[in-house]
């Protein structure tokens, strides 16, 4: 019996630190070359403060040097473990096995000149501790490399 209700216990005790919500810090790097056609400027995120359970709205300004009418973009999550190429001008959601949920707008066309492009995340509150990565790279319908943005999401 005193067996059996220490396992129940520890199990509590375990969940409970599983589905507390996490602050989330995020960190950004514009990744693409001189052969990028846009150029990512700023990243900003709302709510500011951000937690596991919320979702957040995540904004990248910048200057495209190119307009573009049709692209693919491609979103790599967990250095690679999930990954998937989609239509830019369709946008995608990716699951990310319940874990997290991310959604791309549709952004065609784009004309040349400011940039501006939104994503909107979600993290369940079952993720645990720790650092996942996110990398958007995005080409033309030429194959032009257009964007490259890499991001860190540290949960802790």
């Amino acid at each position: 019996m005193v067996r059996g209700t220490l396992i129940v216990i520890m199990l509590g005790i375990f969940l409970c630190g599983i589905v507390d919500s996490s602050s989330i810090n995020i960190t950004w790097a514009d990744c693409g070359t001189a052969a990028n056609k846009i150029k990512v400027n700023t990243l900003v995120w709302y709510p500011v403060n951000p937690k596991t359970g919320d979702n957040i709205t995540i904004v990248a300004t910048g200057v495209s040097l190119l307009a573009s009418t049709a692209g693919q973009t491609t979103e790599s999550l967990a250095d690679g473990l999930i990954s998937k190429t989609f239509d830019t001008c369709q946008g995608a959601t990716i699951d990310a096995m319940g874990f997290a949920k991310i959604y791309f707008p549709g952004a065609c066309p784009m004309p040349a000149g400011p940039f501006n492009a939104t994503r909107y995340v979600y993290l369940s509150s079952y993720v645990p501790t720790g650092v996942f990565d996110s990398s958007t790279t995005s080409v033309d319908s030429t194959g032009a490399a257009m964007l490259c943005m890499a991001m860190k999401f540290l949960l802790y």
